[in-house]
């Protein structure tokens, strides 16, 4: 990577464990035309490179989904410095061979979102953005490069369908997401700011927590098991990002 900030955001769990690996860590709050940020950027020293990184859930998990202020973090970070920005989250699977505990590269996103902010432009003007390749593929090959050499299945490429929420998908939705051509859901997403309009360039990697309704037995995932997951997907990413921010 060529030299600049590396913009991380994330979860709650993210957020505090970085902040074990983070030197020289500094909170730094950054004023937006789009209102106030999630929460304050982490500055600070990873792997020789600085990074910043926004909890998008807000001090305490406090935000839902669609409060979450996209604009604002993305905007935070392009204001910051951020060239290249990397996403985190836990996913449900739609497919057979995406279990709990893989890490998927996602390349593609189908948006089913309605209530929240989708330009940075408005009120200033038509402003339309290139989505046809939404992720940045020299990111995403340096990335799958590096999780070769951690214990971690990992998938190139991947759907992710994200709908609204807070609630997930009944079974007769998944099944359209199926049909779709859809690998993950998820109900975070900041697809349509970052990718096109601020940051350069735009990856995300998530990691799979769930199955989704689609397979009738499986039903509900217990708290300690997603917990189990969350420890595992968190020491994981870290690892990740450690190696391609140096």
């Amino acid at each position: 990577m060529s030299d600049g900030l590396v913009g991380v955001i994330g979860g709650s769990g993210l957020g505090d464990a970085l902040g074990e690996h983070i030197t020289g860590g500094e909170l730094v709050e950054v004023d937006t035309p789009f209102g106030a940020c999630s929460s304050k950027v982490m500055v600070g020293q990873m792997g020789g490179r600085k990074i910043a990184f926004i909890n998008r859930h807000g001090d305490g998990h406090k935000l839902m989904p669609s409060e979450i202020p996209y604009a604002a973090n993305i905007f935070a970070l392009k204001k910051l410095g951020v060239r290249a920005l990397i996403g985190s989250g836990a996913v449900g699977s739609l497919r057979e061979e995406i279990v709990p505990g893989h890490l998927v590269i996602v390349d593609q996103f189908i948006d089913k979102t309605y209530k929240r902010q989708s330009t940075f432009f408005e009120g200033y003007g038509a402003a339309h953005c290139e989505l046809a390749q939404p992720t940045c593929g020299r990111l995403r090959k340096k990335l799958f490069k590096i999780a070769k050499t951690i214990d971690a299945q990992t998938h190139d490429g991947g759907t992710y369908v994200c709908m609204e929420g807070p609630q997930f998908s009944t079974r007769a939705e998944s099944l359209m997401h199926q049909a779709w051509g859809g690998d993950l859901i998820i109900i975070v997403s900041h697809i349509r700011l970052g990718v096109g309009c601020s940051i350069n360039h735009c990856f995300s990697h998530h990691m799979v927590k769930g199955i989704c309704k689609w397979i009738l037995s499986i039903r509900i995932i217990t708290f300690v098991i997603i917990i189990m997951w969350r420890m595992f997907f968190i020491s994981h990413f870290i690892i990740s990002i450690k190696f391609i921010i140096k």
